[in-house]
């Protein structure tokens, strides 16, 4: 390998890489209008140095047909500015990529589509930071021939724009936060029958990183959802809205602690379960609404896990509380015990069923 790579400038109309591997002690810098990445599976390495594919101009990176991406930059910033798209063809064969910063930033500037277009199938993503200036697409056939798609970004996410992820039935995973910059930005996921997992906190780690609209799988998709994590705090919002689910969603799995909005929150799925300690939904005078899939839905708390839903957060005078159609609320029989509380301040409460005669809950609180 080299000590360093350096090739093109801002005037440069189009750098064509027909080679395998690219490796280098030092920093790499690539300058385009466009990028053609031939190579079939073509790897960046760096050894602690950053790697950076900066755009000249209007063009993208485009991968060969089955040709996968990979830029490990061993703890080195990688700065992607133009997007990364692959090549539709060859029998529905698709592009992966994969980018390791270690514990590193990864910067996605360009502003729209990030990584998609053509054939994307896996897109793994990981570092110390992830900065997302815009969205990510996939298909639902990886390089490899699988059905199932991943999206896996594994490092503290940063929207610095409104986002879209969207899977085509690919699952997707982030393993830990996700917050907006010093603006507020909305994401919007999109897996179909792919499932979501969400690893960590979702907004307010300071009044400033919020998010806008959160919403998953919220008009189509039967893949199960799971939020491991808090939605804001209990000093700040954590999204202005949340939308989560819809009617096909089969489970939404809730394990957080607090989730709070600054307006309204909707829940849809066909089975809920509660595994964070004492969860606590709020909002500011806005309804929070939890709504069945279509049959019979049973809202499961878990072990001493006590429920809280108040619209009338800072005495706002309320929204509106529904657990809606055939949801039930249920503790977890034997176990210990369970309470729920429901404040809706001057909002009305809806709730159909609390309890069964083999999952008990404790003492019930209704307020509005």
């Amino acid at each position: 390998g080299a000590a360093s790579i350096t090739v093109g400038n801002s005037t440069t109309g189009t750098l064509t890489l027909g080679g395998a591997d690219y490796n280098s002690t030092g920093a790499q810098m690539f300058e385009s209008d466009d990028f053609d990445l031939d190579g079939t599976d073509i790897t960046f390495t760096t050894s602690n140095a950053n790697v950076q594919f900066l755009d000249g101009g209007t063009g993208q990176i485009v991968l060969e047909n089955a040709a996968d991406l990979t830029i490990n930059s061993g703890g080195g910033d990688i700065t992607i500015k133009p997007s990364i798209a692959g090549t539709a063809g060859g029998g529905g064969t698709s592009e992966d990529v994969v980018i390791n910063a270690g514990s590193g930033t990864i910067s996605l500037d360009f502003a729209g589509v990030a990584i998609g277009g053509g054939h994307i199938g896996h897109v793994d993503l990981t570092g110390g930071t992830i900065n997302l200036n815009g969205g990510i697409t996939t298909t639902s056939t990886a390089s490899d021939g699988s059905t199932t798609t991943e999206i896996d970004i594994n490092g503290a996410v940063v929207l610095e724009a409104n986002t879209t992820i969207t899977s085509n039935g690919g699952n997707l995973d982030f393993d830990t936060t996700i917050n907006s910059d010093a603006n507020t930005r909305t994401l919007t996921i999109t897996t179909g029958g792919g499932t979501v997992a969400i690893g960590g906190d979702i907004g307010a780690t300071s009044a400033s990183t919020d998010l806008g609209a959160l919403k998953i799988n919220e008009s189509a998709g039967s893949g199960a959802i799971t939020l491991s994590g808090n939605i804001g705090t209990t000093s700040a919002f954590g999204a202005s809205t949340v939308e989560i689910g819809n009617a096909a969603t089969t489970s939404l799995s809730l394990d957080g602690s607090f989730y709070s909005s600054d307006d309204a929150q909707t829940y849809i799925a066909d089975a809920y379960s509660l595994g964070g300690t004492d969860p606590d939904f709020a909002s500011t005078g806005d309804n929070i609404i939890f709504t069945d899939g279509g049959g019979a839905t049973n809202f499961v708390l878990g072990n001493a896990a006590d429920l809280e839903v108040s619209t009338n957060l800072g005495a706002t005078a309320g929204g509106n509380i529904e657990f809606k159609d055939n949801i039930t609320i249920k503790g977890i029989q034997n176990n210990a015990a369970q309470d729920v509380v429901l404040n809706a301040g001057t909002g009305t409460v809806t709730v159909k069923a609390i309890g069964t005669s083999t999952a008990e809950i404790n003492d019930v609180t209704i307020t509005g």
